[in-house]
């Protein structure tokens, strides 16, 4: 299978371009493993058709600041009515919760490995950092798709399509 690396769409081969994104068509195979893993990350669905141009504009402030941690529910009552902004704080509002549930994971888990084996201390720590990097990587996609005003769904929180 060959994709466009810009933007993960599927291409035929001897493209010279990608139709999607009309990018120079870097081409790569995939295998197996790493097909399965384009279509979690690039087949997010992205709701464009919705956004209104004025709307997107007067609220991608507020939108970016969604993504901070307990900034969504701000967003979200503060800008009732603007679409765009309650789309993005909803984004905002499932990686906040997935934060608070790592979050306690973590605790459970430091409690855990604290009374019975004290190098898992140093490997849950280590877990738990990569996977805060992780959400730091999806704070800031989300604060670039707001500021770019689209409406784009984070990977990891939605089925993938099919």
């Amino acid at each position: 299978m060959v994709f466009c690396t810009k933007c993960g769409a599927d291409l035929a081969p001897g493209t010279k371009r990608c139709p999607a994104c009309g990018a120079a068509s870097p081409r790569r195979e995939l295998g197996q493993e790493a097909k399965r893993l384009r279509k979690r990350l690039f087949r997010t669905r992205e709701n464009n058709r919705a956004v209104d141009p004025k709307e997107a504009a007067e609220g991608k402030y507020w939108a970016a600041a969604s993504y901070l941690p307990l900034f969504a529910p701000v967003a979200w009552f503060w800008k009732k009515k603007n679409g765009f902004v309650r789309f993005h704080a909803r984004e905002g509002l499932r990686l906040l919760s997935a934060e608070a549930a790592v979050f306690l994971a973590a605790i459970l888990l430091g409690m855990l490995f604290s009374l019975t084996w004290k190098a898992a201390v140093f490997w849950s720590d280590l877990f738990f950092g990569l996977v805060g990097l992780a959400f730091l990587f999806l704070i800031a996609l989300g604060v670039r798709h707001a500021l770019m005003g689209r409406q784009k769904e984070l990977p990891f929180f939605h089925p993938p399509r099919t």
